[in-house]
């Protein structure tokens, strides 16, 4: 995953899945499955780590985890096709889920939770695996406190950059060579009463890591995907100048326009400008898909 971070002021660059919660991660494949407890992780922005969620107590939501052993990924044979747990609200109500893992054409793996919120609150999320008992906690915020875009809601008309109008931001798509998704700006999109999509990412820094791959994976994607229009915002002004400058001062304009303090993230919209889903923090083809699917029905 690439993790921008959990607050506003602090974004990390593209790195490993986990940043979004202060967890360092190393090389899935150097793993050795008995060096240290299994885990199950948050890996996205989860309300705390200092930050606030990105998990709000409207409709459908998404939260994405890992299997680990101590710092490390589950990968082969130790990984399951899906984990069966169980969702205990804030109010101390259970429900029995299912998380299905996911990975086609990422690099770490991911475990989806789609889920209706009952309230807000802090929420625990219970397992076994290979004998031993998982839990991990996370936050569901008012949607008052979570200023993303949702599902249901209509898409902003941002003006976000384009090949025609930079904006400033420099180079326009960090992707070498540069991606086709710059043609259009968000509000361009919108008025085209076409359905389309928005990948906010940044590639250059995670050619290996999940910027870079779901950047293309949606490049393939949509070359099977006539009716959609495609719109790639990259995530700072000027990267040369990171280190240089404060990080906080090179985000691009519209990611604080979105609300997002993290990448990558996805956002399918219809044809009637209401957003259809969005993919936060990491996702694969099989979600990418899913969500290009969303977005004509």
């Amino acid at each position: 995953m690439s993790a921008l971070g959990v607050t506003s002021t602090s974004l990390a660059a593209c790195s490993s899945a986990g940043e979004a919660t202060g967890a360092a991660l190393t090389d899935a494949a150097s793993i050795d499955v008995d060096a240290g407890p299994l885990l199950l992780r948050n890996v996205f922005p989860d309300g705390l780590g200092g930050g606030p969620s990105i998990v709000a107590d409207t409709g459908a939501q998404r939260a994405i985890f890992a299997l680990q052993r101590d710092s490390r990924y589950l990968v082969g044979e130790d990984l399951p096709d899906s984990l069966d747990a169980v969702l205990t609200d804030a109010e101390g109500v259970d429900r029995t889920v299912t998380l299905p893992v996911r990975a086609e054409q990422i690099p770490l793996h991911y475990l989806s939770l789609v889920f209706e919120p009952s309230g807000s609150g802090l929420y625990t999320l219970s397992a076994e695996l290979q004998g031993e008992s998982l839990s991990t906690q996370f936050v569901v915020s008012p949607i008052d406190d979570v200023p993303l875009v949702h599902p249901g809601q209509p898409m902003p008309a941002l003006d976000s950059p384009t090949t025609s109008n930079a904006q400033g931001i420099t180079p326009i798509c960090t992707r070498d060579p540069a991606c086709r998704f710059h043609e259009l700006s968000i509000a361009d999109a919108l008025d085209a009463d076409k359905p389309f999509i928005v990948m906010v990412s940044t590639p250059a820094f995670c050619s290996t890591g999940i910027c870079g791959p779901t950047l293309e994976i949606l490049i393939s994607e949509a070359a099977t995907q006539p009716d959609l229009n495609f719109v790639h915002v990259e995530v700072y002004s000027d990267p040369s100048q990171l280190g240089a400058v404060p990080q906080q001062e090179l985000v691009a304009p519209t990611l604080a326009e979105l609300g997002m303090t993290f990448e990558p993230s996805l956002i399918a919209v219809g044809e009637d400008g209401i957003v259809r889903a969005r993919l936060d923090a990491s996702m694969d083809r099989h979600d990418i898909s899913a969500a290009l699917a969303s977005a004509v029905v």
